[in-house]
Formats: structure tokens, sequence, C-alpha cells
């Protein structure tokens, strides 16, 4: 007979251990808050604001263009930005006259422009056949 009441008194106690540490978690879940105050944000006004458009490439700017995507057009109005130099990956910031800064890396075409040579402080663009060198601006 005892041998009976064995796993029906062992049922019994887990659950009632369950039902104790579940409790627990539910004072302990419903006792914390966050006070908003606690955590500062930056203002957007102090953050300084840029140019820089990624997503209307719609391309990774570390893979090659095919030549045949180049569109030609008659004058650019081209500056160099920036040039990000990082593991031996190099890209220029080519700002266009439509004040859109552009990530090219050396070998890729674009718009009409091919970005022959990256170096520290300047790069050699190629636009329809023309060589140019465009120096950052101190």
């Amino acid at each position: 007979m005892i041998k009976k009441l064995i796993p029906f008194f062992l049922i019994i106690v887990i659950l009632l251990v369950w039902f104790f540490i579940f409790q627990n978690i539910r004072t302990i879940t419903s006792s914390v808050h966050y006070n908003k105050d606690e955590y500062k944000s930056v203002a957007s006004e102090t953050l300084p604001k840029f140019k820089f458009v990624y997503k209307d490439l719609a391309r990774d700017p570390f893979i090659l263009q095919k030549e045949k995507e180049s569109v030609s057009e008659p004058k650019l109005d081209i500056s160099l930005q920036g040039i990000v130099i990082s593991k031996g990956e190099r890209l220029a910031l080519i700002k266009m006259s439509n004040d859109v800064v552009y990530p090219l890396r050396q070998g890729e075409r674009f718009k009409g422009i091919k970005v022959e040579k990256i170096t520290r402080g300047a790069v050699v663009i190629n636009v329809e056949g023309r060589r140019e060198l465009l120096k950052l601006q101190e």
C-alpha cells in the first residue's frame, strides 16, 4: 500500500515546488520597473549631418560594376570629398553635381567616370577619355 502512495506523494510535492517557483518568478518580473529618465539620449541637432546616400545606389561599393552599365554625361561637376583606406581596400568619396556623395572603388565605372587610381591624397579619374586628378581639399 505504501509503495502505491509514494508516486502520488512525489507528484504532489513536484507540483507544489513548481507552483512556488513560478509564483516567485511572477513577483520578481512584476516588481522590475525601468525609469525612462535614467537613460539619456543625444539630441539629433548635435549630430553632424551628412549627404551620404547608399540606398539609392542599390549596389555593394566593394564589387566592381560591369562596363556596359556606365552612362556618359556631357560635363560633370565632380569633387573629391574623402578617401577611405581600410585593410587594403580603397574607396574614393566623390561628390557629383547633384550634391550626392558616391563611394567608388579603384577600377569602378559610374556615371561616365572611371576611377583609375586612389592614393592617400588624390584620385585619378578618367572622364570620357580624359584623365583628371582630384585632390583632397585642405
